[in-house]
């Protein structure tokens, strides 16, 4: 009775597939004889392409896209991945890359990241052998229930149908009770029905699937039959579009609709109709291909497999489909797993047919491991899954341009608008197929040639949130503007994923600085290839790269704005004081400052504080470019650099063409980035070369008229020839001021030496480059090699087109910076600089970062409120801290000073007293003790270190009644009137007193250094012979003396006053 009712069911299966069959069977026909095709490609009406390029891209024949929005056809947009399938002009590349993966027998599971070209090399494969497609792809949740290609048949079974079914468990308990406890025998009884429930339903629907797709695969080779064709590509090439676009092509999806019908017959049933219609299809096999009668073989595709890993992780387990398997030892399994098991086990059944079957599957995010047991349980013995990676792109700018010349046309290609659009395709589309394949499909239906660099600049603008400065062209402005629905890089799974996130993070920030490119080589992180950031470009599965553009730095923008801006990364890395090779955390702090300060035209003396010579420079606004030459059009292109908005201004949109900077560690890449070969606006160079940072500034220099900052740079028009460039170097200090506000003068000297150009390259080996160990300055010299590096160097960058003047900038247009933070640099305390300067007279100009600006521009960067004035209030605390070691005044001293009878000078008093005969040397003293404790000028020196000389002593306290202690704080003070201390701190023999228990006072006030002790004493002397002759006070243009660098005309007034002063007291001459 049992058999006779499967029997019945049996044959209303039957039945029901074979009516089916007939209504499908005259929609096949005409797919066979083309009467129904996938349409092609036509352009928009109102769209005016020249007739060479529309007769060139008619003559493709380029297939219509299919909208997975609307769910219609696009007849105006082409759709490059259908495009030439199967055909026989097809490329040794994807040839090969199709014969690694369909092997006869050998299942394989091919793995890569989105828009890799997995799909592709799946299509070219179902081209030349026989296959089901089927695609786990999960809906858009916006867009519908259909996948963007392929049948919806599997993709609603695993989200839609399974998770109905109300007999269904989509939820599985643990292996033990919450509490920690075994489960006890019931329940254990009713979980196990649960799973069999699961199995069971799942078998079912799965084995349904299959029977729909080879009962219509059996319609498909009857037809073939019935109209005498051969089994040949273009047959195999009809059935793979059938299963691809059935919805598009007949206007309904007959697979899953089938599939669907057959779903509500029992699995008994639906077992006897699979052996049916496999021996059917088999019979028809070995008639069609004769010649292949022993070796027949269908490929069971499964692709975008990672979505079928991701659903319904906790609706089945591990083992055998067996309830006396212990529960506690099985693990979850995707149901991915379960539908490769259950194919595996029809398969394993019909081998004895003759029609054997082999597994393709495909996708990002796939365990080889989880497909080896799925198909080892049912087969009981080891079944292998040989992976497969590489799936080729556009890693050289020769493929990529053969692609493009095939589509755009030698016509186009070949001009110069179409070589310059060449060179920018593989400046930001290299890499995965599908970025180049979508531009040039976007291109073509908005008729990209009236404007190709503009087409360019919005896709990547639409992909990557930022907008491309290497290529503003003079273009039409068409009022049309692409934009891409394309966009692999899963942000969302990624915020959820904290070490993939701070990876990918350090990853990206660490190209858009340096342009330090990563290899990841942990296995652990494949997230990545399933989040789409990174992508296998060899044959091993442990080489992942993280290295297109285009993903790194749209990954830079979105995690400046959502994840940890990129100021925020640099800080904390500068808090942490990374200097490793090749990373400089201050460096790349003074890039990112500099290229915010320069984004649009800044007057230069605002930045930087000049000394002496620089006034003129000082005037001017300059902007942060960079400068690329164009060996193909042999010509310099200019293009802006415009950071992120930290305030997120409405509107705004960052600007950059390329990396912010290049990290040329070599002699060589120094020399390229110099020579203009690379498109990055600053270069952290060599370090045996000097500077630690090096970019270009364009000067305002015209006279009368403002020059336009903002012309089209990048073209010839662009007003390149009226700009004055200038070399910009800079020696990075990060260096703590919690014991001393003043960077040490030695350090200085060394820092400007550093960045001056008679210094390049000499007096250094290049390790990084030669065989040798490292040699010392006094055991090298001047190497031969070198002078001749810092030759070619100085060369090259004096062959720079429009360079400013010598009078404004020196002999080799170079501006010499010296910024350190948080001590301050300050050239006017560094004695005898202008004779000691290595410059000599080459007149390069020389300027420090102006450290108040420095705190003022980055105060307010997003999440990082005033950390600069945090760091300094900082490190004025511990100095204040050490101010107490300094002894507060002795009893009989504050009594002296406190009493009645003392009177504070005024400037009468201390003409009166100090007029004619000597002065009464204790009363000096205790007049500026006076200051020092009671008026708590702490910065002035104790009385112990006094000099006895009395011209000094008055001058000194001259100072301090006629307020000429010019400093906006103490320690100002006292460092601007340095001539003055220095003299009350040599002693009879004009020896400096350096004592032991004073240090601490004299690191604190009086810039103290031991290095100083080994320097010639007369160093110690020039200042005090400088201020007693006021012949030997160096006044620049501006008016202000060298010491002072005041640059107002008031402060010279007030010098050569006291100086005058200081005379008539020493000829007695004062009334």
């Amino acid at each position: 009775m049992l058999e006779q009712l499967d029997q019945n069911t049996f044959t209303q299966l039957s039945q029901t597939v074979s009516l089916f069959q007939d209504g499908v069977a005259p929609k096949i026909t005409g797919i066979l004889d083309s009467s129904i095709d996938l349409p092609t490609w036509s352009p928009q009406e109102f769209l005016s392409y020249e007739a060479q390029h529309l007769a060139h891209l008619q003559a493709l024949n380029l297939p219509a896209t299919f909208l997975e929005t609307s769910h219609i056809i696009d007849e105006n947009t082409p759709n490059l991945l259908l495009h030439d399938l199967g055909c026989s002009e097809t490329g040794s590349d994807i040839k090969q890359r199709v014969k690694d993966v369909f092997q006869d027998g050998n299942h394989t599971l091919l793995v890569n990241t989105s828009g890799s070209g997995k799909t592709r090399i799946i299509l070219e494969g179902l081209c030349q052998s026989w296959g089901f497609y089927f695609t786990c792809q999960q809906p858009h949740p916006m867009w519908g229930t259909r996948p963007s290609f392929g049948s919806a048949d599997l993709p609603q079974l695993l989200h839609r149908i399974l998770p109905a079914d109300p007999n269904f468990a989509k939820e599985l308990p643990s292996p033990r009770h919450p509490s920690g406890r075994q489960w006890s025998t019931e329940e254990l009884i009713e979980i196990n029905a649960k799973l069999q429930g699961n199995w069971s339903i799942a078998e079912r629907w799965f084995k349904a699937l299959l029977l729909a797709r080879f009962a219509l695969f059996e319609t498909f080779l009857s037809e073939i039959q019935v109209q005498n064709m051969s089994s040949g590509v273009y047959t195999r090439r009809k059935w793979l579009l059938l299963q691809a676009l059935s919805f598009p092509i007949l206007g309904e999806d007959i697979f899953a609709l089938l599939t669907q019908k057959i779903g509500a017959f029992t699995t008994a049933a639906i077992d006897q109709a699979l052996k049916h219609y496999w021996a059917k299809t088999d019979g028809l096999l070995k008639d069609l291909e004769r010649s292949n009668s022993f070796k027949r073989n269908i490929f069971l595709v499964i692709d975008e497999a990672q979505d079928g890993v991701r659903n319904l992780r906790s609706a089945f387990k591990s083992g055998l489909n067996d309830t006396g398997f212990p529960y506690e030892n099985r693990k979850q399994r995707p149901v991915l797993r379960q539908l490769i098991h259950v194919f595996s086990h029809v398969l394993a059944t019909q081998e004895s047919l003759g029609c054997a079957a082999t597994f393709v599957v495909t996708g990002t995010g796939v365990s080889v491991g989880m497909l080896r047991e799925a198909t080892s349980s049912t087969t009981y013995k080891k079944t292998s899954f040989f992976e497969v990676f590489r799936t080729g792109g556009f890693d050289t700018p020769e493929s990529q341009t053969e692609y493009v010349r095939k589509y755009l046309g030698h016509d186009f290609v070949d001009s110069e608008k179409g070589q310059e659009l060449i060179d920018r395709l593989w400046t930001w589309l290299r890499g995965r197929h599908r970025f180049t394949a979508e531009f040039i499909a976007l291109f073509i239906s908005n008729n990209g040639y009236q404007n190709p660099h503009t087409c360019l600049n919005n896709y990547v603008y639409s992909f990557a949130g930022f907008r491309p400065s290497d290529g503003v062209f003079k273009e039409p402005d068409t009022g049309r503007t692409i934009r891409t629905s394309y966009n692999p890089l899963q942000f969302q799974s990624l915020g959820l994923n904290l070490e993939a996130k701070l990876l990918i993070i350090e990853i990206v920030y660490r190209y858009f600085i340096r342009s330090l490119k990563q290899t990841v080589l942990s296995i652990q992180q494949i997230e990545l290839i399933e989040y789409g950031f990174a992508r296998y470009t060899s044959s091993s599965r442990g080489v992942l790269e993280v290295a297109e553009p285009l993903v790194l730095l749209a990954t830079v923008v979105r995690a400046n704005y959502s994840y940890f801006s990129l100021f925020s990364h640099i800080w904390e890395k500068v808090k942490a004081n990374e200097s490793t090779p090749p990373w400089n955390a201050f460096e790349n702090l003074l890039a990112y400052y500099f290229a915010r300060c320069f984004a649009k035209p800044q007057k230069l003396g605002t930045v930087f504080t000049f000394y002496r010579h620089g006034k003129e420079l000082s005037s001017l606004r300059g902007r942060l470019v960079s400068l690329f030459y164009n060996p193909r059009f042999n010509r310099l292109e200019e293009s802006n650099v415009e950071l992120f908005d930290s305030h997120e201004r409405s509107g705004f949109i960052p600007c950059f063409p390329g990396t912010l900077g290049e990290n040329a560690s070599t002699y060589s890449n120094t020399l390229k980035w110099l020579k203009h070969q690379s498109r990055s606006a600053f270069c952290f160079p060599a370090k045996n070369m000097g500077p630690d940072l090096i970019f270009v500034l364009k000067l305002d220099t015209s006279e009368g008229q403002e020059e336009d900052f903002d012309s089209d740079s990048s073209s010839e028009d662009a007003g390149v020839s009226r700009s004055r460039y200038l070399w910009v170097a800079v020696q990075a200090k990060y260096r703590q001021a919690h014991n001393e506000l003043y960077m040490n003068t030695t350090v200085v000297k060394k820092a400007i030496q550093s960045v001056t150009p008679r210094g390049y390259f000499l007096f250094s080996t290049d390790t990084a480059e030669t065989d040798g160990p490292r040699q010392s300055k006094k055991q090298t010299g001047i190497q031969t090699g070198n002078a001749q590096r810092h030759k070619t160097v100085l060369e090259v960058m004096d062959s720079l087109e429009n360079r400013a003047s010598e009078n404004l900038a020196g002999k080799h247009s170079i501006l010499r910076v010296v910024a350190s933070f948080p001590q301050v640099t300050n050239l006017s305390r560094v004695k005898r600089l202008n004779s000691t300067d290595s410059d000599e007279r080459d007149g390069h100009p020389l300027a420090v970062m102006n450290p108040d600006y420095f705190r003022e521009r980055l105060r307010g960067e997003r999440d990082q409120e005033n950390l600069l004035d945090d760091v300094c209030a900082r490190d004025e605390k511990e100095r204040e801290k050490k101010k107490s070691k300094i002894r507060t005044m002795n009893p009989q001293m504050k009594k002296r000073l406190t009493a009645d009878n003392f009177k504070e000078w005024d400037m009468n008093d201390f003409i009166s007293k100090t007029s004619g005969s000597t002065s009464n040397i204790e009363e000096i003293h205790d007049q500026i003790d006076y200051w020092k404790w009671i008026k708590k000028y702490h910065w002035i020196p104790s009385k112990s270190w006094r000099t006895k000389d009395e011209d000094k002593l008055l001058t000194f306290l001259e100072d301090l009644i006629d307020g000429l202690n010019y400093g906006s704080s103490a320690v100002e003070k006292i460092r601007n009137r340095r001539e003055i201390i220095e003299e009350l701190l040599i002693d009879e023999e004009g020896k400096r007193v350096v004592r032991e228990q004073r240090k601490a006072e004299l690191e604190v006030f009086l810039d103290w250094d031991p290095e100083d002790e080994d320097e010639d004493n007369e160093e110690s002397n020039v200042i005090s012979q400088e201020i007693l002759d006021p012949e030997m006070v160096e006044i620049d243009a501006g008016g202000s003396t060298a010491q002072d660098d005041m640059g107002n005309d008031t402060s010279m007034t007030l010098e050569m006053s006291r100086q005058g002063r200081i005379l008539k007291r020493k000829r007695g001459d004062i009334e």
